[in-house]
Order: C-alpha cells, then structure tokens, then sequence
C-alpha cells in the first residue's frame, strides 16, 4: 500500500519533495500502528483489568502509601462503564500523617477516566469528583506546609519529595476537571498559634486545558469571619511550560466577600499594613502575571476600620470607607487611582475628618533597573528610585490630607512640608507632572484650581526679616512650571498674614482680587534662579481702607546673605492708591522698619478720623528701606489728606487719663516721605476752639521722632479754660482756673513740642489775649466785666500783665503770675458801689446785707493760689458807704468802719478766715477747704464783745448786748430777703427756724458750718413779737446737729427747752420742763395761726410737744400745773394725747384731735375731757367769774368739739355732750350776770320779784345738796331736759335751751317745796330726759294736790345779763284735776 502510494506520487515533483512524501507516508503508517496498541490497550484496561478492580485494593494502597509516603487507606473501589469511558468511585479513602492523624478523609471520589490517558501514557481523567471530603492543612511552628499530611515543601531534606510534588501539581493540573462537593477544610497554623480555622460547605470547580485554568471555590467561613464568600480566577500559562509551575501562570483572580471581619484576616496572614479592626463587604480583581502580583482592584464598603500603613505612621480610624482603588505595576511604573472614594474618620485622632467621594489618581515613574538586572514588576518588590510621575485629581481636600499624612507613608520631608503649611482648602481640577525626585524636580507643569485656601504663616529666622506669609479664605486659578507661572487670586472674607512686615502680621480682608505673574530665571553658574513676581490690579477692601495696587519684585543679583544687593529681601517697586482708610487704623499698616517708637506714638495719638486720597509709592532695594540713610537708592512716600482727625497729641501712660485735650476735627495734608513725617496746611478744634494754619512734622521718624506743631486761633475763651483745667496748664496755674467761666472771644498762639520718646517732656508754650471778656474766676469771686488782659503761659508758669476790669460796679486793675517758690499771686485795687455788690449774687449773703447800703467805697485785692488753695485779703475804711440797719450795724455814709477780709492757708487742704468791722464784729474761722465745698472746722464769734478762744471744735459766740428790737432785725431780715420767709409773729427767733436757702440767703453760712453751735447771750432787754424781755441770760448750744437746746432765765420764762429736729432739718419736737410760763392772749392766738399754717403746708412739719410746766399763767389766770403730749398726723391732723392742768381746787384731763372737716376752710376741735372738782367756788372765784358759789364737788365729763383753734372755743359751731355731777354747795348772791350760766342757776332774785313765802330759803342763796344732769350742745346751743338741783327745802328742775354764743335762755324752772316728806324727793327723781317737767306736773297735781299747790313753776328768757322771768299759773290745771279726781270718785261707787 505505500509503495502504491509512492508510486502515485506525482511526477511533477522535484526529488526533495518525494523525500518529504515517502517520509509522511511512514510516519501516517507508524501513528496508525501506535493507535492500533493504544486501542488494544484501552480494550484490555476496560474489559479485563477494572472489572476486577476492587481485588487490588490492598496493592493498591500499599503502592499509594509508598507513593505518597503516608499512609493510605482504601475503603472500597467499584467500577462503572456506560461505553467507552469507565468510571471509578472510591469510598472512605483516608489518608494519615506521620503521627496517625486523620488528615484527609473522602467519603466518596468519582472518577471518569480520559482517552487522553492513552496519549499521555499516564492516568489522566475528565472528571475528578470529590464529595464531602474533609481537609487538613497545617503549618508546623518551623513553617512547613502539609496538606492532608502530605508535605509540600520541595525545600525538605528528601530532593526526590521535592521532585514528587511537582509531578503532583502537573498532574493535578492536567485534570481536565476537578470538582469538590461539601467539603470542609480545616486550617492549623502552629508557627502563628492562631485558632484553628475551618470552612465549611465548600465547593471547588477546577478545569484546565492545555494552557488555560478557570477555577471557582464557594466556602463558608466561621461566623465571626463573615458570610459565605466565593473565589474565581482565569490563567493562562506559557506553551511548554509545566501546568504546575504557577510561576508562568498569569490571569486574573476575583473573590468576593459579602461581609468579612478584617480582624480575622489579620490572624492568619501577614499584610503589609496593620490591620486591627473592619468589617464589611469586598470585592477584589487581582491581576497575575507569570505567579506575580502586577495588580488588583478593590471594591470596598467596610466600617469601623483600623489599620496602620507603616510601622512610623500613627495608627487610621475609619468610621468607614467606600469606593474603589486600582493599583496596578509595571516595571517602571506603579499607578494608584482612586474612583469615588470616600471615608469618614473615628475616633480621638479622626473625628471630623470627612473625605467627600472622588476621583484620584497617581503614577510613579521609577528608574530602570542596572543593566543585565531583571526588572522588578510584582506589588511585593521594592521600588527603584522616583524619576517622575503624574498626579491628578477630581477633588482633594487640603485639611484632610494633612491630618492623614502622619498615617499615611508619604515620606519625611512632604510630612514636615504639611505640618508647617498646615494646609486648608479644596483642590480640584488638579493636574500635576513632574521629572525629577519629588522633592527636587528638574521640570515640572501644574495646573489647578484651589478654594478656601488656607496656608500657615512662619516668621523668618532673621530679626526685622519678612516671613513666610499665609493666607486664609483664597481662591486661586494655577498654572506653574519651573519657568514661571501665572494666577489669578481672589479673596472673600477671608485675611492675610504678613510676619515681619506689619506689627500686627493678619490682616483681615473684606476683599482682594488680584493678578499674579513669575518668572524664575536660572543662573548657568550653579547660583540661585533669579525671581520676579509682577502683581497686577490688586484690588484690597478691608474693614479700615479700600485701594488699587501694582508693583514688581524681584530678587536681589548678590550672592550675599544679607544686605544690600543680597538676593532677599530685593527689590521692590510698589504703585498704589487708598481711596480712604479709618485713621485710627493707620498705625497698624505701617512696616515695622518704621520703628516702634513712631508706630507706638501713632497707635495712641490717633483716635479717629479717616485719611482720604492716599497715594502710596516705594521703590528700591527693601534693604534700605526706608532709605532715610540714602535719599538717592530709594523712595518712599505716603500722602494724605487727613479729614476731621482726633489727635492725642501727648498721648496718656497705659491705664492713665489724658493729660492734654485733644485735637479734634483736623484737616490737614499728612506725608510720609522715607523717615520724616509733615504736616501742612491743617485745621483743628480743641474743646471747640478752632485752631487755623498748623504746622509741623517729625523730621526722624526712626532715630528720635520729636513731633512739633505750631498753631494759632481765636474763639470762645470759654473753650480755653477748658483747655487749661483738662490740661497740665491747670496745675501750672495752681488750679486756678478750675472753676472759672467767661464768654466772648480770644486770641490763642500755641507751640507744641513732643518727644515721642519721653513724651512726659511735651513742652507747650502758649500766649491768649483777652478782647473785653467777662470773667469769672471762681462762682463765689465776683465778676470781671470787659476783661482786657495778656496770659502767657509755659511749663514754668503763667504771667498776666496790663490786666483791667470792670468789678463790683466799679474799675479795677490786676496783674501777676506764677512766683518763684511756684505760687500764682495777683494784687488789685478798684472801687465797688452799693449796686455792684447787691448784683454779687456769688458773695452769699453780702448782696442782701447790701440792698440796707448805698454809696460806694474803694479797696485793695491780694488774690494767690498756693498748692491748690486760694489766699485772698480783703481790705477798705467803707467811707463812702452808708448801711441803714438796726444797731448796732447801723453806719452814715461819711464815717468809716474799718473791714478787713482775709484768708490765710495754713496746711494743705485748710485755711484761717478772720472778718473785722471794727469792735463791732470779730470773726475767726478754720475751715477745711480740701472737698468741693468749704466745712467750717472750728470758729469764735464776738458782737459787742472780746473775741473768745477758739474751741477744739465747732464755733461758740457771745454777745453782750444793751436793748435789741428782735422785730426790727426781723422786719429788717424779711425786707433784706426781698419777700423770703422771715419769723413771723408768735414764732420763735434765732436758730430754732432752721437753715435759710436759696442764693444769697445766708444759707451758705449755716451749709458751711459758720453759724455758732454755742451761743452765750447776755441783753438789757429784748424786743420779741412786741413784748420785751427783760434781764435776758441765755446758753444755747446745739444738741448734736439735731436741735438746740436753750436754758433761759428771764422775768417773763424760766427753765430748759430743747428743739428737736429730723433728718431734714425740720423741726420735729418741742421739749421744755419750765419752772414758770405766762402767755398772754396775743401769744395764744399766734400760736394757733402757727399750728393752722404748719397744717395746711406740710403737716410733718408741725412739731410734737412734750411740754411740763410748774407754774402755768394763761391769759393773766394762773391755771397751775401743765402737761401737754401733742403730735401731728400725717393726714393734715393734730393729736392732742395728754392734756392735764393740776389746780389746787380742779384737775382737768382731756385729749382730743384737731381734723380736717369736710367742706370747711377750718378745722374741727374735738375734745374729750374730764373736770374733777374739789371746790368750786374757789374755782370759779380764781378764774374770775366772781364769788358766786361756795363749796360745791363733783366732776363735769364730756365730749364736744367746734371749728376752730382747740385754744380758741368757737360757741357757735360747737357740739356735743357734756354730764354734771356736784355735791354740797350753795349759791351766793351775785349781780346778774356774774357767772353767766350759773347765775341763772341762782333763784335769789325769784322771791324778790315775785314776793313768795321763800325769803328764808334764798336769803343767802340756794344751798343744795346735789346738782346733776345730762346737756346736749348742737350748733351752740345748750339744751337739757333733766337738769336737777336737790336742796333741804325744795328741789328745783330746769328744761330747756341756752345760746352759749349770743348768751340767752329759753328755760322752764319748777320750784317742788318739801311739805310732806317726800314731795321735793319724788320730784327729783321723777324728773329724767323722757319724763319732762310737763308729766311730771300733771302726774304731780293728780296724786298730790297739797304739794301742786305750793309748787311753782317759771319761765325764764332774755340774755344772761338781763334774765327775764315769768310766773307759769297753775289755777285751771288744779280745778281740772280736782274734777276729774271727783268723777273717778263717783265711778267707783
């Protein structure tokens, strides 16, 4: 058959293809032969050796022992063959470790064999089956591996073990498939000692062709590992390569982790960061190429992370993390990107950092690797040296980079770079290449948009050096490159922080927008680049200025550190324009080589105002700045128009007030040239005088800055002497203008000089010149009318010369100044009129003295202000002058009267006032001057009398007086005061009227403490109210500043009376204990209009009394004993409480109150009173209404009231009750009239006109042994109807009515004889208010017609002076009596 087939062959072929023919056709006949063997075999395999399979088992074992070098055991074997392929299962196969342990078990192995076992003359199968198998995996604590005992080591002392494995693997992986079911996987690392693991329910699905592997593993962990998680990978390996040698296997593997616990992982492998807590969900591509790690992606979800990336590094908290990182390495290049990922920080270190989803992504370029070296390309192998790389970034957020950069392994120096920038803000839009190491790359390209940028700044190393400057709140447009770049920056409430240029280095901005340009030149020379940075339209707004910039800087060309020249701090060449800037905000921009006295100085003296129109240039080498030293190498100037600046010109120390007024209001061109300052053309206001063509400057700002200003004006002096007493002025002056006031306008030249450096050396010196001013020094020195002066003042002292002024309505003249032991001393002299003085309100009391005087007198005026206090004296004869006033100051015009005034300082804060009119008054006074008002501390008074010594305290006075007219000092007082309260009559005199006020009152002398506290009086006679007092001997001394008290001794008074006063001075307690008393009917009646005007005014006012008088005459009667407990309501009332007069022959009780009545101009008096009488007649005869009764006791009670004066009864308007009870007395004769009242009670004259049998019993008047009734009084009239006189003969009963005011009767007498017994006795008690005289008679005649007979009745009427009485017959009552007595008489029978 070949040959035919060679013999076919073509003839057409040449000899090298027939070779190649006869060749194919051997090699098809030996394949066939080989195919033929193979069959045979297979046949032999399928029918004769597997069916009697399971008889080997003990072979089988013992060679799979051996083969393996475990033990190996066997349960069963069967075969099962469905055609051509046959099919192995295997049951309980167990294979034990070296020890005995189980370390593998197989329930159940299926195995279908594969044709290819015939080519590959090995057992090869197309499926391999495992079911429930059971795993050991086991790591030794020297570190070898052994699966189900069997040792995969290649590295063990056997080599042919080595070898036997790797026959293993290539056969496992040249299986075409290879399945477990439910199998569990037990995994023991001694070398870790971790806990053991094992997973269960594990199912893997192998398969593997000639050069690729697909692979799937589902396995359960342990629940605190996680969920069931799954495995699948795809390799490739190279052609002819081992399917064992994973080294040449490349692919990609992905697992998938629905939630797994981190913590665990990090048990039973080494990661290359420290991972200490997570848990969530992962999902992972890894990519191998030839068994190395080239890449891997990770999809994350986790929470609660912890981990450390690098052994330096702080550790990270993760709240959690999401997103995905590709990592992925070449063999020069190693890339990381990030796709939407975010994290949240926990814990104390991350807490607050969120890191917002985004995009990211870095590549590394590393250097090749030596030559012949084989590059390193897995994840695992170290990195060659950095040559480049590129960044770029959806959104990174500055703040958190620099808080995970101490966690993160980003190398020392960018670390250090973060934590001094402290970086904050947002970078997007960010792409970055670079050439070079990191830290020193040869070229490199940025672009990048940056907001919310925030930068640290770091004060220069070098002293008076710039900084590094930071910035807060920026917005920056980037694009950069090791040539130079270009920005465009924007701030928004944000500021700018400038160490070493400004002594407050942040700046707050409002707003700043602004064009930046650089170049960076390089040296060829190895030197530093040159720079130039070329800022445009730099628009500022801040809180004090708003203004336009542009300028260029560049670095010096010198190679010196330092210095002119040197590289920093360079050149600079600045533009700009401020269109305002707060004034008190200037000092806080200018540069600190200002020097810190200037700026000092400026922070302080400038108090408000703006500065407008600010032109602003520089241009030099910033070394020289600011070229004062070298005029030609630089400029420097500042200009300004300065509108309505305050200026503390000498500003105070440090918790100190000014020293001097301000400045205020100023306008004046302000410049700034290099180290000098000028001010031109300037107005200002000081204490509202206006001050026109300043002038001045500081000619060196730096070295010693000495501000000098010159200016002048004319306004209000008024104004100036505020000036003066706010400014050192006034102590120069001694104080004394601190009080004065004037008006009109001065002239005012100033010069200031002020050494910022000791600005306690300010000097001043000023000169003012009084145009016709009207000046008062102090409010108690009199007023200098049309003042024409010049005042010259400086740190020495003050000098007036050519003084003249109108004072006290006359001329005068003055001059002086400060002395040389630092005293201020004037002297003048002058005339003063009458007129002047009653206009010099300022003097106290002298303007009211002067209106009793007229005429004028000249003077002599010694005025000096020593150490705070004023000495004045005071002196003239006052001939000229008349003073029309009661002796003893009366005066006519032509006699003189030497006066002297003088004040003499005696220590500080006190002087001596000493006043003598010639022997008529002497006065001396030490008083305490120190407060804001003069107190008197001690002082002697003499009138008519040598001058006492001075006491230790308060002032005593004496008087020895002839005959004085208190009245006409009174009427004088009251005339003087021009209509003010003066004692009116009935009030006392003296001190008891408390302090006068108002101006000019005298209410100064008693406020100062000039009124005596202690008075001795001594007087002849003494006019009061127009009643004298004669041999007058009184000490009065005030009782403690709460009263006064007064022992007198006269012929009219004897005793003690004190004067208690409240709080406010008004009197509020009358007590005296008097040995005798006599007022006279006048004085009661002013007493009354004295209570009755206190009322009506201020009812406090009205004083208490507590009044105790021994011998009591009233009205010329002498009542006895008196005691009065009286006080004011506070509702316009007056308390009677305790009112008792103590007669030898009465005692009188009553209390009562004085009150308001409702539709009344006057007031009730209402009185309840008690009369115990021991003698009536006596008592009656001393008040003198006459003998008229003898004997007589008993007691009259009740309560009436009337308008009016509870000291002045008003008969009219009275009302009330009253009760009389008297036992024993008799009428006498008297004339009618005498007794009033009483005498109509005496019957003497009945007999007489009326001729009755009653001579007997009235001869010497009625002698009674009882008086009693009730009488009501309404509207002054008396009325009773059982008034009932009981004597031995008859008894005699009164009704009726009296008038008490017009003093007439309307009365009814019935005279009741005592004929039988008990006639006279049965009428007097009969008689009551509700049985009248009327019943009584009527009841009497029916019962009694003997005694009604003798009975007589009368009816008496007219005045009490003129009584008219008129017999009542009683003939017709008897008869009809007597008849209807008969008529009851017949009835009965």
């Amino acid at each position: 058959m070949l040959a035919t087939a060679s013999a076919a062959a073509p003839f057409w072929l040449t000899r090298p293809a027939r070779l190649i023919w006869r060749g194919a056709r051997w090699l098809l006949g030996l394949l066939a032969i080989v195919w033929l063997l193979l069959l045979t075999a297979w046949l032999l395999l399928h029918w004769a050796i597997l069916p009697h399979i399971d008889e080997w088992r003990p072979t089988l074992e013992r060679e799979a022992s051996q083969s393996l070098g475990v033990p190996v055991r066997l349960g069963q074997i069967s075969v099962r063959s469905g055609g051509w392929i046959p099919a192995l299962e295997l049951r309980e196969v167990r294979l034990l470790d070296r020890q005995g342990r189980e370390a593998l078990r197989l329930p159940r192995v299926a195995a279908a064999l594969s044709v290819r076992s015939l080519l590959a003359l090995e057992l090869r199968f197309d499926q391999l089956l495992i079911d429930g198998p059971q795993l050991e995996i086991r790591r030794d604590a020297q570190g070898r591996l052994f699966v189900a005992g069997l040792s995969v080591d290649t590295a063990e002392e056997r080599p042919e073990a080595g070898g036997r494995a790797e026959e293993w693997a290539d056969w496992f992986f040249s299986q075409h498939e290879f399945v477990v079911l439910n199998g569990r996987v037990r995994w023991i690392d001694e070398r870790r000692q971790a806990p053991p693991l094992e997973l269960s329910d594990l199912n893997l699905v192998l398969r593997n062709g000639l050069r690729a592997h697909a692979l799937r593993l589902d396995a359960t962990p342990p629940p605190a590992w996680g969920q069931r998680f799954g495995l699948r990978g795809r390799f490739t390996q190279k052609l002819l390569k081992r399917p064992g040698d994973l080294a040449h296997w490349s692919g990609q593997l992905y697992a998938d982790l629905p939630r797994a616990d981190l913590r665990e992982l990090r048990r039973h492998l080494d990661l290359p960061f420290e991972l200490s807590e997570g848990d969530g969900a992962l999902r992972s591509w890894i990519d191998i190429k030839e068994g190395g790690l080239v890449g891997a992606t990770v999809d994350m979800g986790l929470r609660a992370v912890r981990l450390r990336v690098s052994p330096k590094a702080d550790p990270l908290q993760l709240e959690q993390i999401e997103g995905r990182l590709q990592l992925q390495r070449e063999p020069q290049k190693l890339s990381l990107r990030a796709s939407q990922l975010g994290f949240v920080g926990a814990g104390p270190e991350g807490k607050g950092i969120v890191w917002p989803r985004s995009d990211w992504g870095v590549q590394l370029r590393m250097a090749a690797p030596p030559k012949g070296a084989k590059p390193a390309s897995g994840l695992d192998a170290e990195l060659a040296p950095l040559v480049g790389g590129e960044l770029n970034a959806q959104r990174l957020d500055f703040a958190l980079m620099a808080q995970i950069a101490e966690r993160l392994p980003v190398g020392e120096v960018p670390r250090a770079l973060l934590a001094r920038l402290a970086p904050q803000g947002v970078l997007s839009e960010l792409n970055a290449r670079w050439d070079g190491p990191l830290e020193a790359p040869k070229n490199y390209r940025l672009k990048a948009r940056l907001d919310g940028l925030r930068l640290s700044a770091a004060p220069a190393a070098a002293p008076y050096a710039i900084g590094r400057p930071g910035v807060v709140g920026a917005s920056v447009l980037l694009e950069a490159s090791e040539r130079g770049g270009q920005a465009v920056i924007g701030i928004a409430d944000g500021s700018l922080e400038l160490p070493g240029l400004f002594e407050e280095p942040l700046l707050p901005l409002q707003r700043l927008s602004a064009t930046l340009d650089w170049k960076i030149e390089p040296h060829k020379d190895q030197q530093p680049p040159q720079l130039e940075f070329r800022l445009g339209a730099l628009k500022l707004v801040t809180a004090d200025l708003q203004g336009e910039f542009d300028g260029v800087w560049r670095s010096g060309e010198g190679t010196a550190a330092s210095g002119r020249g040197a590289r920093f701090p360079g050149q600079l060449e600045l533009n700009g324009r401020i269109e305002r800037i707060d004034a008190t905000r200037v000092q806080r921009y200018l540069p600190l080589q200002v020097g810190e006295t200037a700026r000092h100085y400026v922070k302080e003296a400038i108090r408000g105002g703006t500065a407008r129109d600010v032109t602003f240039k520089l241009r030099g080498d910033l070394a020289d700045f600011p070229f004062d030293a070298a005029p030609g190498r630089g400029q420097f100037r500042i200009a300004t128009q300065a509108r309505d600046i305050e200026l503390a010109y000498v500003p105070p120390a440090p918790g100190q007030p000014l020293a001097w007024p301000v400045l205020e209001h100023i306008d004046a061109e302000l410049i700034f040239e290099r180290g000098s300052m000028t001010i031109r053309d300037g107005r200002a206001r000081t204490l509202g005088y206006e001050l026109t063509g300043i002038e001045g400057g500081i000619k060196d700002l730096i070295h010693k800055p000495v501000l000098l200003i010159d200016g002048a004006g004319r306004g209000p002096l008024a104004e100036l002497l505020r000036f003066v007493r706010a400014s050192p002025v006034d102590e120069w002056t001694g104080h004394a203008m601190g009080q004065a006031t004037s008006t009109g306008q001065a002239n005012l030249k100033l010069n200031l000089q002020l050494p910022l450096a000791d600005i306690a050396q300010a000097g001043v010196k000023g000169s003012v010149q009084l145009l016709g001013n009207d000046l008062r020094i102090r409010p108690d020195v009199p007023l200098l009318a049309n003042a024409r002066a010049k005042v010259d003042f400086d740190r020495k002292g003050v000098t007036v010369s050519a003084g003249q002024a109108r004072v006290l309505g006359g001329d005068a003249t003055f001059e002086g100044g400060t002395q040389r032991d630092g005293s201020l001393r004037f002297t003048g002299q002058g005339v003063a009129s009458a007129e002047g003085l009653r206009r010099a309100g300022e003097l106290g009391f002298v303007p009211r003295l002067a209106q009793a005087a007229s005429g004028q007198a000249a003077y002599r005026l010694q005025l000096g202000f020593n150490n705070g206090q004023t000495e004045f004296a005071v002196t003239s004869n006052l001939q000229g002058m008349a003073m029309d006033l009661p002796a003893p100051l009366r005066k006519e015009a032509e006699a003189a009267l030497p006066l002297r005034v003088q004040t003499t300082a005696l220590a500080p804060g006190r002087d001596e006032l000493r006043v003598e009119l010639g022997t008529t008054l002497l006065a001396q006074y030490q008083r305490d001057v120190a407060g804001d008002s003069t107190r008197v501390l001690r002082g002697a008074l003499a009138v008519q009398d040598a001058l006492p010594a001075l006491p230790a305290s308060g002032v005593l006075a004496q008087a020895r007086l002839g005959n004085v007219n208190l009245d006409a000092w009174a009427a004088t007082a009251q005339r003087l005061a021009g209509g003010a309260a003066a004692p009116t009559s009935g009030s006392p005199a003296g001190p008891a009227n408390g302090p006068a006020s108002g101006p000019g009152s005298g209410g100064d002398l008693l406020d100062g403490g000039y009124m005596p506290g202690q008075i001795g009086l001594r007087a002849q006679s003494l006019q009061l109210n127009g009643r004298p007092i004669t041999k007058l001997v009184a000490g009065i001394t005030r009782a403690g500043g709460a009263g006064w008290r007064f022992s007198v001794d006269a012929e009219q008074l004897s005793g003690f009376v004190e004067l208690r006063t409240n709080r406010a001075g008004q009197l509020d307690n009358v007590y005296a204990r008097l040995a005798r008393l006599s007022l006279p009917k006048q004085e009661v009646e002013s007493v009354s209009r004295l209570l009755d005007t206190g009322l009506d005014q201020a009812p406090s006012s009205v004083p208490a009394l507590d009044i105790v008088v021994d011998d009591f005459e009233l009205r010329g009667k002498r009542l006895g004993h008196l005691e009065v407990l009286a006080r004011a309501g506070p509702t316009r009332d007056w308390r009677l409480d305790k009112l008792q007069l103590r007669h030898p022959d009465a005692v009188l009780n009553a209390s009562g109150q004085w009150l308001n009545e409702p539709g009344s101009a006057q007031r009730r008096s209402l009185m309840d009173w008690k009369l115990e009488v021991a003698d009536a007649g006596n008592l009656l005869e001393k008040l003198g209404q006459g003998r008229v009764l003898r004997g007589g006791k008993g007691q009259l009670s009740g309560q009436i009231g009337w308008l009016g004066s509870p000291m002045s009864p008003d008969y009219s308007t009275m009302s009330g009750e009253l009760s009389v009870a008297l036992d024993r007395g008799q009428f006498l004769h008297a004339e009618p009239g005498v007794g009033r009242l009483l005498g109509v009670l005496s019957l003497q004259s009945l007999p007489r006109r009326f001729l009755l049998d009653f001579r007997d019993v009235f001869a010497e008047g009625f002698a009674f042994d009882g008086v009693d009734g009730d009488v009501t009084i309404a509207r002054g009239v008396a009325s009773s109807k059982n008034l009932r006189m009981r004597g031995v003969q008859a008894a005699v009963l009164m009704e009726g009515s009296t008038d008490l005011a017009s003093e007439t009767q309307n009365l009814r007498v019935l005279i009741v004889p005592e004929i039988s017994a008990g006639g006279a006795a049965l009428a007097y008690a009969a008689v009551n208010p509700v049985i009248g005289l009327g019943t009584f008679l009527a009841q009497l005649l029916l019962s009694r017609p003997m005694e009604a007979a003798n009975t007589r009745e009368f009816h008496i009427t007219g005045s009490w002076e003129d009584p008219k009485v008129e017999r009542v017959d009683h003939k017709a009552a008897l008869e009809a009596a007597k008849a209807s007595a008969d008529a009851a008489s017949a009835a009965k029978e």
